[in-house]
């Protein structure tokens, strides 16, 4: 008998329909509404963003959010129960939008939309472990766009992450449950793991749950995303846009302008290099 050998893709996949159930618990899923909606609302104004792809969609509350904001939404997972569940939120909120089971490779592939924005948060491209395939999905991120479009990126700072080398990562407690998510440190991968704890007993529930991930430093991602082509790239700490600071910032979100296919990109023009502080 030959043994099934997961992909990559079928790895991520099983990894997020084990995590769909607990994911909106995880995240704060209905607080954050409130939070983010401002930061939304000034994505869309000033980018004027008409139709927007969720790339990495999870739950759905981003494509929700919006969605809210009179914003045609295309969302997309790896993960069909993730898909599941945003269905049933957009329901309950009215909302519609489409949605499409694909892994970031087929994405370019399986849309012929062009897109004002494409939006890829939650720390979605670190699962990506190869950088050519890294460097292809971007190109495809790229080709989705309309010229002058918009894309937003979020990740973990993993030049902080790297140098502080933390073990638990974040803590959440809902209801009578505490999660608890984690790195382990092994070559030139992190090791992410969620373990689900019963607050009353503190005894585990179920075994965690894994998957490796490349760290992405802030100057890598820049001349990556800028190498697909795209210009006008910059970075900031967080949604919010406040400015990046590569020992403090929990986050890195990044901006960038597609360019028409036709029109070279001067390398030179596409990010100014940040000035890293000691």
């Amino acid at each position: 008998m030959t043994a099934t050998i997961k992909t990559p893709e079928d790895q991520i996949e099983s990894f997020y329909d084990a995590l769909s159930e607990s994911y909106d618990a995880m995240t704060g899923f209905e607080s954050r509404f409130v939070r983010e909606k401002p930061y939304f609302r000034f994505f869309v104004e000033r980018h004027a963003i008409a139709s927007a792809l969720d790339a990495g969609c999870g739950t759905g509350f981003h494509a929700l959010l919006l969605s809210q904001l009179g914003v045609r939404v295309t969302a997309t997972d790896v993960s069909q129960a993730m898909i599941d569940k945003l269905i049933v939120h957009a329901r309950r909120l009215n909302l519609k939008l489409q949605t499409l089971q694909a892994s970031f490779e087929t994405l370019s592939h399986r849309i012929s939309d062009r897109f004002d924005a494409i939006f890829c948060l939650g720390n979605g491209l670190p699962h990506i472990l190869d950088k050519r395939e890294l460097d292809n999905i971007l190109r495809g991120f790229h080709q989705l766009l309309r010229p002058g479009g918009t894309l937003i990126t979020q990740t973990l700072n993993y030049d902080r992450i790297l140098k502080d080398r933390p073990h638990i990562l974040s803590t959440t407690e809902y209801e009578q449950r505490t999660f608890i998510r984690s790195y382990q440190y092994e070559n030139d991968q992190i090791v992410f793991q969620v373990q689900a704890i019963d607050r009353s007993t503190g005894v585990p529930i179920g075994a965690p749950i894994s998957i490796p991930l490349r760290p992405l430093r802030h100057d890598q991602l820049l001349n990556t995303i800028a190498d697909a082509g795209f210009t006008n790239v910059k970075s900031y700490g967080g949604l919010s846009l406040p400015e990046f600071d590569y020992d403090k910032s929990k986050d890195l979100v990044i901006t960038a302008t597609a360019k028409a296919l036709d029109t070279p990109v001067n390398k030179d023009d596409a990010h100014q290099p940040m000035e890293r502080r000691s």
